[in-house]
């Protein structure tokens, strides 16, 4: 992107951002997010005069001798957010570019999380990662935070969601609230997401462009594979090749929903196509009336 115009995306999403984070916003934010007054600290084994109440009894099932949970008075919870630079993330077929709605999110998410006084982290990943901002607050990091999503060099490369994600759980070591935005084609879910869950209040918020689950009609269509660059013929004039392509991508789709939810991580699908901060607003609505009625 030209110096000239990533400064002004930059300010776009800038002025965007900071005009839907009102107070009532962050409010909004802060209910969805911040827990009731504790935290979970530790899982350990009992011990003589542990409260029994506090007993884990899943765990002890699971080790066959008692656990207990403790917990700690709610401190700050450091927000990390997570964005995928693989090459789907920026092949621009029906609507906008992934990479350029995640920027939006990652721009808003953060001046949310940094108006509730927390600090923000950004890691940027496709086949190892690419890019990472340590935790910290205040306008300027924000600013960084966006600059680097719209100004980041993007190749012909595969996520390795597993890589990523151990490296992340073995960096991050306080309990906190973790954001990844991807489009998770071709992820393998595997134990290192259930980790960062365990550990982590984690989100997964998937992109979705039209042309992931449906094919336009026509003649011979070249497509490219944006993660490795290979071209190939597809012949959409077939009825039935359209109709096997789109069942194959919601066979993909829906087992990517069950490994996120089965990881117990929360799952919002955002399209390429309209506002980008309409459904997040509601995801955030829809996650405080959840809490509010588990209490």
């Amino acid at each position: 992107m030209i110096l000239a115009n990533l400064k002004a995306r930059v300010k776009q999403i800038e002025i965007k951002t900071s005009r839907l984070v009102t107070e009532q916003f962050v409010g909004l934010y802060h209910s969805a997010f911040m827990h009731q007054g504790i935290e979970f600290s530790e899982l350990r084994e009992y011990v003589p005069g542990d409260d029994i109440s506090e007993i884990d009894w899943y765990s002890t099932a699971k080790f066959q001798k008692p656990y207990i949970k403790t917990f700690v008075e709610e401190r700050e919870l450091p927000v990390h957010i997570l964005v995928d630079i693989s090459g789907s993330m920026i092949s621009k077929n029906h609507g906008r570019a992934k990479l350029e709605i995640a920027a939006e999110l990652a721009g808003l998410l953060s001046l949310s999380a940094i108006r509730n006084n927390n600090r923000v982290s950004l890691t940027l990943f496709s086949n190892e990662e690419k890019l990472h901002l340590p935790l910290k607050r205040g306008r300027k990091h924000w600013q960084r935070i966006i600059h680097e999503l719209l100004s980041i060099e993007v190749h012909h490369e595969k996520s390795d969601f597993k890589q990523s994600f151990t490296g992340f759980n073995n960096a991050s070591h306080r309990r906190g609230i973790v954001f990844i935005i991807s489009d998770f084609i071709g992820a393998e879910i595997d134990s290192s997401l259930r980790g960062m869950s365990r550990h982590h209040d984690t989100v997964a918020i998937r992109l979705r462009d039209y042309y992931d689950s449906e094919l336009p009609e026509g003649g011979l269509l070249t497509v490219e594979d944006p993660e490795t660059g290979r071209q190939q013929l597809l012949p959409v004039f077939s009825k039935a090749f359209r109709k096997r392509y789109t069942a194959l991508q919601k066979k993909n789709h829906d087992s990517v929903k069950m490994d996120l939810l089965n990881s117990k991580v929360d799952l919002l699908d955002i399209g390429t196509e309209g506002d980008s901060f309409k459904p997040l607003i509601q995801f955030f609505k829809t996650r405080h009336k959840r809490k509010t009625l588990s209490q």
